[in-house]
């Protein structure tokens, strides 16, 4: 019998653990992330309108 703190090569079916890395978005990127606050703020503004306001129409149609 063998025993161990560490898993075996059999459990881990030859596969090792994935470590995160830091990098810099792409242009492309930060501008979907630039365009996806943009939409938070307009859902913001839609929420605070008062039940009936016209002006969650407009607000509507940009999104």
């Amino acid at each position: 019998m063998e025993t161990s703190l560490e898993a075996s090569g059999i459990h881990s079916g030859g596969f090792g653990r994935i470590h995160p890395t830091s990098r810099a978005p792409t242009e492309a990127e930060e501008a979907e992330l630039s365009a996806l606050a943009n939409v938070d703020e307009i859902a913001a503004r839609i929420d605070d309108h008062a039940e009936g306001d016209p002006a969650i129409e407009a607000d509507e149609a940009v999104v």
